[in-house]
Parts: structure tokens; sequence; C-alpha cells
């Protein structure tokens, strides 16, 4: 799903509002991917779409440690969460490996 972003009032030097626009703005589609997958390591292989529940930085499925995000991962769903931007992960099965693929959780489309 494409977001749009919404404008942003630009700071000028020293801070103030209505400047020269030195910084640049963030760009909710690129800080908030539809989908990304973190590689993690069940005991047994586990069926595809089962969920992964995420408890701070690590990865559980039906009680069981599988892995963890990575510090880039823990950011992009805590800021984009921050957004209203909630992703759901399940597992997925590739090439004799195991992911957990996490994707935007799209409510009403």
């Amino acid at each position: 799903m494409l977001r749009v972003n919404r404008p942003q009032k630009s700071l000028g030097a020293g801070g103030e509002l209505g400047g020269s626009g030195l910084s640049t703005p963030i760009d909710i589609n690129r800080m908030c991917p539809a989908a990304f997958d973190v590689a993690i390591k069940p005991k047994r292989q586990l069926p595809d779409r089962t969920p992964v529940t995420v408890k701070g930085a690590e990865l559980f499925v039906v009680n069981e440690y599988v892995g963890e995000l990575s510090e880039k991962h823990l950011k992009i769903i805590t800021e984009c969460g921050a957004k209203g931007i909630r992703y759901i992960g399940r597992v997925l099965n590739r090439d004799s490996k195991s992911y957990a693929r996490f994707a935007q959780n799209i409510q009403g489309c």
C-alpha cells in the first residue's frame, strides 16, 4: 500500500520554522516497507503462515525461541508502529530455510 507523505514545515538555520528547509522530509514508504524477512532457526520445520510473536527483540513461534530482530528491523517495527503502521509476523519456508515474514497489517482495504 502506497502512503502519501504528510507535508512537513521546514526548519531553517537555527531551527526556526519557515527557513531555507535544510532537512529532508521522511519518506514513509521507504521508512516502513510493505514487508521484510528475518531468518529464523526453529528446532523443526514449521508450517508456512504459523504466527510469529515478538517480545522485545526476541522472536517466538508456539513459545519456542527461534531468533531475534536486528536493530534495523526493530527500528522499523517501533518507529512505524508509532505512526500507526503495524506488522504481523508469519513463518515462511523457502529453499530449506525458514524466515519470519513481517508484513504490514492493512485493515479496511
